[in-house]
């Protein structure tokens, strides 16, 4: 079989389109077999076989900042850097690359496969009132199982930044390192002066565009909305998502960035190597000590620590290191190095939730889905469904030029398996499946959902060590809806998804609202705005965007974790890169911003050595 000039293995048959989960996975793996270009190992560095124990700079973290940082630190033939890049997982599987596969890698060894504490105003219609928090444990980190989709928020987020003491981030200073990334391939923005060709990180939007994504589309502009470039000069608006893919193959972080970096001689990658430990000699970090097939090893940084673990990792590697809330840290025995009260705290996530729900004749398609994808790079599997489209939407009079709720939507959800694995991952108790999807499968439609996502939260939650064992998951205290205010901006979402749902394109198409309740939300009037935020203490959940554990901010800031330049506040040689240093979360997917807050680092960096 020949895709796009490169050859696989042949042997994909039809009657694989009944095939799911951990079967499929092997299936294609089994296919692959590395001979093209989709779940290829040469995508990704070699594991180290180096004896060498010091080096200029330690990362950890293999996932967007990291695979960045390692790049940018080792291209630099004025300084020569050594660098030494840990990731506690190893390569990605290859149904990564599958865009419409990015779901089943969820709670898999290449997800770290957190879950938050119990809460009782939040998570009511989930398993146990926890939420699942998909992290990703592999080269590329959360750049390999999420959606793909690249939004950088709105100018009025990074304005907000300086405001709050952290001068050079303002949205006119971080605009250039969005574009050091790109290489935009949407028709018609590639001589935009927001976009920028020849990065190594290509921007595009999935080819396949069925009638009913375009009837949704129509929808939206029809409720009132606009066709706008979502990282141009208004967010406001609609349009077909921007991912990172090419042709309809995934590109995560360390395919986009490492792959050009392999072959180095000064880039050390540690696979399989879990950060346990910065070492500290006083109060400046000198290493890092990991654990690596069973043994303990430390490598030594002579400029510099760099964690960019992620904003749930990160804060944990910090505390484990004795650098956090001090009686946090004596309640566990661990030395404390530097009294640091904001790590962990200020935990922000972008919470979503099911709105509308409708269902429309089921797409006459007889062809295997896997064997249109690995033939044409077309059907089901090229895309991540509906995800294929976003947009951004103001609730209030008081947002509207900077909006509150961005839309995602869901599905086609096409059988009762299918959706079966759709409230695995979303952690649905059985009730709640039942009431929600089972009477749209006696009729044989497709199933899509329509998912307000709350962009600016004013709930905070926070992270903490389980214990003083570094293999012990922290806990991760979400918080959602601490603030009335976050599920009241859901439920005007849900109402604006009620009403493009009702939109004559969707009409056309054979669109017919699910108006089943939610048990626990029988007793408001259907669809009511009452309704609505009862439905969202029961279902939103997590839109795999956790930030802001290690707050950037100035000194006086009692929450700051590190200062403007990424440094950790009260110590030496360590810095935080990755979305943890949020102040705000941004208002769109964290991915996008977490690219640009490394490329920006790389300078930060570079130019304290220059200056030295």
């Amino acid at each position: 079989m020949s895709i796009n000039g490169s050859v696989c293995p042949s042997g994909t048959a039809p009657g694989m389109s009944g095939v799911s989960g951990a079967l499929l996975t092997s299936l294609i793996g089994s296919l692959l077999s590395g001979a093209c270009d989709i779940g290829n190992p040469d995508d990704y560095p070699l594991d180290t076989n180096t004896q060498m124990s010091e080096f200029d700079f330690v990362i950890v973290g293999a996932g967007a900042a990291g695979s960045v940082l390692a790049t940018r630190l080792t291209e630099s033939t004025s300084a020569n850097f050594t660098v030494a890049l840990l990731e506690a997982g190893g390569n990605p599987p290859p149904d990564s690359d599958v865009p419409g596969l990015s779901h089943t890698l969820q709670m898999t060894d290449a997800d770290w496969q957190y879950k938050t504490e119990p809460q009782t105003n939040a998570f009511q219609g989930l398993e146990g009132n926890r939420c699942l928090w998909p992290r990703g444990k592999a080269l590329g980190g959360s750049t390999v199982l999420n959606a793909m989709i690249y939004v950088r928020g709105h100018k009025n987020d990074y304005d907000n930044w300086v405001a709050k003491g952290n001068p050079g981030w303002d949205y006119a200073s971080v605009l250039p390192y969005f574009k050091r990334s790109e290489d935009i391939k949407v028709a018609g923005l590639q001589n935009s002066t927001y976009h920028a060709s020849g990065g190594p990180l290509p921007v595009s939007n999935f080819e396949e565009w069925p009638p009913i994504f375009q009837a949704m589309l129509q929808s939206a502009v029809q409720t009132g909305s606009r066709l706008t470039d979502v990282n141009g000069a208004q967010q406001a608006g609609f349009n077909k998502a921007q991912v990172t893919a090419s042709h309809s193959v995934r590109f995560n972080a360390a395919k986009a960035f490492l792959k050009g970096a392999k072959a180095r001689e000064n880039l050390h990658v540690f696979k399989h190597a879990q950060a346990t430990k910065v070492i500290f000699e006083g109060t400046r970090a000198v290493g890092v000590e990991f654990v690596r097939n069973g043994q303990v090893r430390t490598l030594r940084a002579r400029q510099e620590v760099i964690l960019s673990a992620g904003a749930i990792n990160s804060p944990q590697l910090l505390m484990l290191s004795g650098v956090g809330p001090a009686d946090h840290l004596n309640d566990l025995n661990i030395s404390v190095v530097h009294d640091l009260p904001g790590v962990g705290r200020n935990l922000q996530d972008h919470s979503r939730f099911m709105g509308a729900t409708f269902s429309v004749p089921k797409e006459n398609n007889s062809v295997d889905p896997v064997f249109q994808y690995f033939q044409s790079r077309s059907g089901r599997l090229s895309t991540t469904g509906a995800l294929s489209l976003t947009g951004f939407i103001s609730t209030n009079f008081k947002s509207r030029n900077y909006p509150d709720v961005q839309m995602h939507f869901e599905g086609p959800f096409s059988d009762a398996r299918n959706v079966d694995v759709g409230s695995k991952i979303y952690g649905l108790t059985q009730e709640s499946k039942e009431t929600l999807f089972r009477p749209l499968f006696k009729e044989n439609r497709d199933v899509y959902i329509m998912e307000p996502i709350l962009l600016r939260p004013k709930s905070r939650g926070w992270i903490q060590l389980q214990s003083s064992n570094p293999t012990a998951a922290p806990k991760i205290f979400a918080n959602f809806f601490e603030h009335e205010e976050d599920v009241e901006t859901l439920a005007r979402g849900a109402i604006w998804s009620l009403a493009m749902s009702q939109a004559k394109p969707l009409r056309t198409q054979g669109a017919r609202l699910n108006t089943a309740k939610l048990p626990g939300c029988s007793q408001f009037p259907s669809l009511s705005f009452t309704y609505w935020k009862c439905a969202v203490r029961h279902t939103a959940a997590t839109t795999y965007h956790p930030a802001g554990t290690c707050k950037m901010g100035p000194a006086e800031d009692a929450l700051a974790v590190v200062d403007a330049e990424l440094r950790v506040h009260g110590v030496k040689g360590l810095r935080v890169v990755d979305a943890s240093i949020m102040p705000d979360i941004v208002s769109g997917n964290t991915m996008a911003p977490v690219y640009m807050i490394a490329e920006k680092a790389v300078d930060l960096i570079l130019n304290s050595y220059t200056k030295n």
